[in-house]
């Protein structure tokens, strides 16, 4: 099993405007955006830090008596990967390490690692399940035999 996230790579000259310095390293601030859910945006990715997810419409004030997050949100960063298939467009370069920031917790899958699940045991259920001709009525059937 490992950590997947929904991100919608974009290129360099679009990121440079918005990243935020975080300890002499940049990230990428998390972008929601339509359609991101979709399951072509879901890559690899490793967590390397989470922090508290801040009222937007709390005051300094309140923030700095506000102990825990609202609501127990938490926003997370992470190291984002190319996963097989991706058009090149949508490819992080080769060398370069995409940190991005503010990921919310709804955006991480855990998935099985490729040819990793129970269907790929030696021992798996893989057997034909046969089904007597004229079960079902002829109306149903798509190919009819000539």
């Amino acid at each position: 099993v490992f950590t997947a996230c929904f991100y919608r790579y974009e290129n360099e000259t679009t990121i440079q405007n918005d990243t935020v310095n975080k300890d002499k390293t940049k990230a990428t601030p998390w972008k929601m955006s339509l359609g991101l859910f979709d399951m072509t945006n879901l890559r690899p990715c490793k967590v390397i830090s989470r922090e508290p997810a801040n009222d937007r419409f709390a005051t300094p004030q309140q923030l700095q008596k506000q102990g825990q997050p609202p609501q127990g949100k938490m926003l997370y960063t992470a190291i984002i990967q190319n996963r097989p298939g991706l058009p090149a467009n949508e490819r992080i370069p080769k060398g370069t390490k995409h940190i991005v920031s503010g990921i919310p917790r709804g955006a991480f899958r855990f998935v099985d690692r490729p040819y990793a699940s129970d269907i790929h045991l030696d021992g798996a259920f893989r057997h034909n399940i046969g089904v007597e001709e004229g079960i079902f009525p002829e109306v149903w059937l798509d190919l009819k035999s000539e």
